[in-house]
């Protein structure tokens, strides 16, 4: 009897999935219950986190500050990783068929689950004109330091109604370390230390982008790190590092406040103040699809802050995967006219065409960068990659793992 019942039920099974029309899913778009979607990078014990997630429980803004995990240090030994730890002074826009009403607002939609902490996770849904948005913040593991120091930022944007509608997001954050509030930042592929205002599309879009609290390569702070490729981090359309001016900024505000190159400071003109927009371009969303953003914000790391060399430091995704290019950046203190740094790969690394090994550095500032794109082209278990900063002999070197296909980071 118990063969009989089985043979019933599995031939229920089949004969209801034979009924249903075949979908073939094309990302970004995918069809997909309102749901937590897995990812490899696993939320990880909020115990361990060096980092917390603070927030607006009437709106869902949210913040970022660090934290010793030091139960006897002093509470203000910890730094804002963004302007407010409730994240007033950002937000994220939901693009609807050209409307863009900002995440949580009462005037443009409804929370039909409020902001609230579901084990591990900091959660709320949110509604506007059909499309069901639920934002989900938790502790992972960082791709830089390998430690509990990153936030997953993920929002399943789901169509509610029974058209299709032109669906995207933007995500701004009043970027902060400290008291520092107008940080320069270390962007791969570019020849030195972005001061300005910078606006990159589609492929010039790099795998993470920092910030050093101070411009010391042994002593630089807290560095925060944007972790924007790599893994399951949907890579933006257009990364946008501006000045901060408004925290109901509209959808596209980098023009307002001066467009390419304008300084980094309060609406393009006052005292420092940056902040990072990430655009995800708005794309057709059927009746009952679903869309996944998902990207990272926490600390970061440099090499020097463990060898304690003064002169010149590295940074990269610690841990990669086997097909993927990624960026390797040497960072050079006090740079001086006619200085190069050449880089030398582990076994299974090789330089992306058009990036030689031995680059310029360009001279002036406290510091400046160079960056190398690099392909994982088979499995690496810590790999040693290491620079040489010429003429001289300062060397730096830091280790790097490529995971084979289909091993889950």
């Amino acid at each position: 009897m118990l063969t009989v019942g089985l043979l019933a039920l599995l031939t229920g099974a089949f004969f209801a999935d034979r009924g249903r029309p075949a979908v073939t899913p094309t990302p970004p778009i995918v069809t997909a219950p309102l749901a937590p979607i897995p990812t490899s990078a696993p939320t990880a014990d909020y115990r361990l986190a060096v980092v917390e997630i603070g927030y607006d429980p009437s709106s869902g803004r949210f913040g970022l500050r660090s934290k010793t995990g030091d139960p006897d240090t002093p509470a203000d030994d910890q730094k804002l990783l963004t302007f407010s730890l409730q994240g007033k002074t950002h937000n994220t826009r939901i693009w609807i068929d050209g409307d863009t009403p900002i995440y949580g607002a009462s005037t443009a939609g409804r929370f039909t689950e409020s902001p609230h902490w579901d084990n591990g996770h900091l959660r709320s849904v949110w509604t506007a004109k059909d499309i069901e948005a639920m934002q989900d913040l938790s502790y992972v593991y960082g791709s830089n330091t390998g430690r509990v120091d990153t936030v997953q930022i993920k929002y399943v944007l789901t169509n509610k109604g029974s058209s299709t509608r032109e669906i995207g997001l933007r995500i701004m954050l009043d970027t902060l370390i400290g008291s520092n509030d107008g940080v320069p930042f270390v962007v791969p592929g570019r020849s030195d230390i972005t001061g300005n205002g910078l606006d990159l599309r589609e492929a010039d879009v790099p795998d993470f982008i920092q910030a050093l609290e101070q411009p010391n390569l042994t002593a630089p702070g807290v560095i925060v790190h944007f972790t924007l490729r790599g893994a399951d981090a949907t890579l933006p359309d257009r990364l946008v590092i501006s000045a901060w001016c408004n925290s109901d900024e509209k959808w596209d505000y980098y023009a307002t406040l001066g467009g390419a190159g304008h300084p980094l400071r309060r609406c393009g003109r006052g005292v420092p103040d940056s902040a990072v927009g990430l655009y995800f371009n708005p794309q057709p969303l059927s009746p009952g699809q679903a869309r996944t953003i998902i990207t990272y914000y926490g600390l970061g790391g440099i090499s020097s802050t463990e060898s304690k060399n003064p002169t010149l430091s590295l940074t990269f995704s610690r841990t990669v995967r086997q097909g993927e290019t990624f960026w390797i950046t040497a960072l050079v203190n006090n740079p001086q006219p006619g200085q190069t740094v050449r880089l030398t790969l582990p076994l299974g690394l090789t330089l992306v065409a058009g990036s030689p090994a031995e680059q310029s550095v360009v001279a002036g500032g406290d510091y400046t960068q160079v960056s190398w794109r690099v392909l994982a082209e088979s499995p690496v278990n810590n790999g040693v990659v290491q620079a040489m900063l010429l003429p001289g002999d300062a060397r730096e070197s830091r280790s790097v793992t490529v995971l084979a296909k289909g091993i889950v980071r």
